[in-house]
C-alpha cells in the first residue's frame, strides 16, 4: 500500500494550551479558507504572539513571501529547532520580512489635522471631465483661481511632507529601517480567438511561469523530485519566546500596493480595504488610497462610502486620465461594461501611456470574450509597463486557450521573473508544460506553486499527472491522495490517481477511483473509457464494453471522432468475448 503523504505537522512546547482562534484558524488553514484563517490567526497572535504554531500556520494563510518569511522567522525564534518552519524558511526567496499584523496607531503628531470637505458627484463624472476638457483655455496666475488654489494645497502637501520626513527622521533615531518592496497586480479570465497577433519582444526565460485555470479532466502522464530550494536563508537568530514580535512600519505607497494585491489576487477586499484605510491614516491626501478604496467599497455594495472615497480622490488629484479610468472601475462594478469600455478608452485618450487603463481594458475584453482584441491591450500594457507582471499572465492564459503554448509559457516566466511568489504563474506555466510534454520542468513548477500555497490540491493533482508522465506512478498516487485529503470533492484527482493504479497492475483501485471520478461527472467520456480498460485488466469484458458505449456516445457528442473510433474498434474486439 503506497505510504501517504503527510500533511505539515507543528510541534508545540510542553504543557502549552493553544487558544481557542489558534485552533480555529489552523482548522480553517486545513480547510482551505485562508481569510478567515488569516483573521483568526492575526486575532490570537496579538493575544499571544509567542505561539509558534499560530505563527507556522500563519505562514499557509498569508498572500507575500515577505509576510511567509516574517511568520516562520517569528516561529525559529520562539522554537529554533521547529522543523517545519525550518523547511518552509529554506524554500523561500530572500525578500525583507513584512509583518502582517495590524499597523500600531500614528502617532497625532505624524499626521496632518486638515480636514478636507466633501461634496456631492456630479451627476455624471464622465461629463464633468469632458467639460473640463472643453472649456480649458490658456492658464495664467492672473485670471486662474484653480491653478492658484493648486498652488496654496501644493504649498500645504509640502507643509505635510515637512512634518512626516521630521517624525519619520524622529522615528528613525529609536527603531531600525524597514523598507519594504511590495508588488500588486490583477488576475482575469481566458476565451478564444483564432488569429495570431504579433507580440512585443520578449526576452526569452523559457523556464519561468504559468496561468491559472482549472485542470482539465484528462490529466495525461507523469511527473518528478521537488524543485530544490529557492534561496536558502541562515534562520533569524532567536529570541525568548516571551518578546513580542516587532511590527514594520509601511508607507502609504507600499500599503496601496500590498491592498491592490491582496484585493485582486486574493479577493480578500476587508484586508484591502485594511490596507487602503491604513495607508490614508499615515498620508491623508493620498489620492490613490481614496481611489482604489472608493473602487472597492462600490464593487462590495457600499455606493455612498465609495462615491465619497472617489470625490475624495478626485479634489485631490483631478487628473483627468486617472477620473475616467476610476470611473471605469466603478462602472464595471455596477455591470456596466459598455460604460467601463468607454471609461477606459477615455483615459487613454487622456494619456495614451497609461499602462493599468490597457490592462483594465483588456480584461474587460477578456471577460466579452473578444480575445484579439484583449491581447493587443495587454501587450501594450507591458510596453508601457514592462514589469507589468499581471499583463503577461493574462496575456500567458489567452496564448495557452489558441493553443501558442510557448508563447504562453514565455509569458509566465516573464511574470515569474518580475513577481517570483505568484503562484497562479507557476500553477499555469506547469499545466502548459504537461501540454508540451515537458513533465519534469511541469513536476519542477507545481512545486513551486505547493511551496507557496501548501493548501493547493489543485497543484499535488496535477503534479501527479506530471508525474504519469515520467513514470513515477508511486509518486503520482502519493499526490492525488493528498490531494484528495486537502479536498476531498476534487474528483480530477480521482481520476489522475485511477491512471496511476492502472499503470501500477491495481485495477480494482484504479476501477473504484474512476467509478467515483464518473459518480461525480456523468458525462465526461475519458471516466468511462478508462474504467472499461481497468475492467478488461480483471476479466471483466461485458462491464468493459458497456463503459465504452457510454463513452463512445459520450465522444460522439463532444465530435471527438478520433476517440469515438478508437473504443468502437475496441467494443468490436471485446463486445463476443
Amino acid at each position: 500500500m503506497p505510504q501517504k503523504v503527510q500533511p505539515l505537522t507543528t510541534s508545540q512546547p510542553a504543557g502549552f494550551h493553544e487558544p481557542t482562534l489558534s485552533e480555529q484558524g489552523i482548522a480553517a488553514v486545513r480547510s482551505g479558507q485562508k481569510i478567515e484563517a488569516r483573521a483568526l490567526l492575526i486575532q490570537s497572535l496579538l493575544l499571544d504572539p509567542g505561539d509558534a504554531a499560530a505563527w507556522l500556520w500563519l505562514s499557509g494563510a498569508v498572500t507575500s513571501d515577505s509576510e511567509r518569511r516574517y511568520c516562520l522567522e517569528q516561529a525559529i525564534q520562539i522554537q529554533p529547532s521547529h522543523p517545519a518552519a525550518a523547511r518552509g524558511l529554506a524554500l523561500l526567496p530572500n525578500v525583507p520580512s513584512i509583518s502582517p499584523l495590524p499597523l500600531p496607531p500614528v502617532p497625532v503628531s505624524a499626521v496632518t489635522t486638515e480636514t478636507i470637505e466633501l461634496s456631492p458627484l456630479p451627476a455624471t463624472i464622465r461629463d464633468r471631465v469632458l467639460q473640463s476638457t472643453k472649456t480649458a483655455a490658456p492658464v495664467s496666475l492672473q485670471h486662474s483661481p484653480w491653478l492658484l488654489g493648486t498652488i496654496g494645497v501644493c504649498f500645504i502637501v509640502l507643509i505635510a511632507a515637512a512634518t512626516m520626513v521630521g517624525v519619520r527622521a524622529w522615528q528613525a533615531t529609536s527603531q531600525p529601517d524597514t523598507s519594504q518592496n511590495i508588488a500588486g497586480g490583477v488576475t482575469t479570465t481566458v476565451f478564444l480567438a483564432t488569429a495570431t497577433i504579433a507580440l512585443p519582444a520578449v526576452a526569452s526565460t523559457r523556464s519561468a511561469s504559468t496561468p491559472t485555470r482549472a485542470p482539465t479532466s484528462v490529466p495525461t502522464q507523469p511527473p518528478a523530485p521537488m524543485l530544490p530550494p529557492l534561496t536558502a536563508v541562515e534562520p533569524a537568530a532567536t529570541a525568548p519566546a516571551d518578546v513580542a514580535p516587532a511590527v514594520l512600519m509601511l508607507s502609504s505607497a507600499d500599503l496601496v500596493e500590498r491592498g491592490l494585491r491582496r484585493e485582486r489576487l486574493d479577493e480578500d477586499y476587508q484586508a484591502a480595504i485594511d490596507d487602503y484605510t491604513a495607508a490614508l491614516e499615515i498620508e491623508p491626501r493620498d489620492a490613490d488610497a481614496y481611489y482604489f478604496r472608493g473602487d472597492l467599497r462600490i464593487k462590495m455594495g457600499d455606493l455612498d462610502g465609495g462615491l465619497l472615497d472617489f470625490n475624495q480622490g478626485q479634489k485631490l488629484d483631478p487628473n483627468p486620465a486617472k477620473i475616467a479610468y476610476h470611473d471605469a472601475r466603478i462602472q464595471s462594478s455596477l455591470g456596466n461594461e459598455d460604460e467601463a469600455l468607454k471609461g477606459y478608452a477615455l483615459a487613454i485618450q487622456f494619456d495614451e501611456t497609461f499602462a493599468q487603463a490597457y490592462y483594465s481594458r483588456g480584461v474587460a475584453y477578456t471577460n466579452r470574450g473578444e480575445t484579439n482584441a484583449a491581447i493587443l491591450d495587454y501587450s501594450r500594457a507591458v510596453q508601457y509597463k514592462p514589469d507589468f507582471d499581471f499583463a503577461y499572465y493574462n496575456r500567458g492564459n489567452l496564448l495557452q486557450k489558441l493553443g501558442r503554448l510557448e508563447d504562453a509559457v514565455e509569458d509566465y516566466s516573464m511574470a515569474l521573473q518580475i513577481h517570483p511568489p505568484y503562484t497562479d504563474a507557476w500553477f499555469n506555466r506547469g499545466y502548459t508544460r504537461i501540454q508540451l510534454k515537458e513533465y519534469q520542468a511541469a513536476v519542477d513548477d507545481f512545486s513551486q506553486a505547493i511551496a507557496l500555497r501548501p493548501d493547493f490540491p489543485k497543484a499535488f493533482c496535477e503534479r501527479g499527472t506530471a508525474k504519469i508522465g515520467l513514470a513515477d506512478y508511486q509518486g503520482a498516487v502519493e499526490d492525488t491522495s493528498y490531494a484528495l485529503e486537502l479536498d476531498p470533492n476534487w474528483f480530477c484527482a480521482n481520476y489522475t490517481r485511477g491512471r496511476a493504479y492502472h499503470y501500477l497492475g491495481e485495477y480494482q483501485k484504479a476501477i473504484e477511483d474512476y467509478t467515483v471520478y464518473i459518480t461525480a461527472v456523468p458525462s465526461e467520456p475519458n471516466g468511462y473509457n478508462n474504467r472499461g480498460r481497468s475492467y478488461v485488466e480483471t476479466g471483466q469484458a461485458k462491464a468493459a464494453v458497456t463503459d465504452w458505449k457510454i463513452a463512445a456516445d459520450l465522444y460522439l457528442r463532444q465530435g471527438n471522432t478520433g476517440a469515438y473510433e478508437q473504443v468502437e474498434r475496441a467494443i468490436k474486439e471485446w463486445e463476443n468475448q
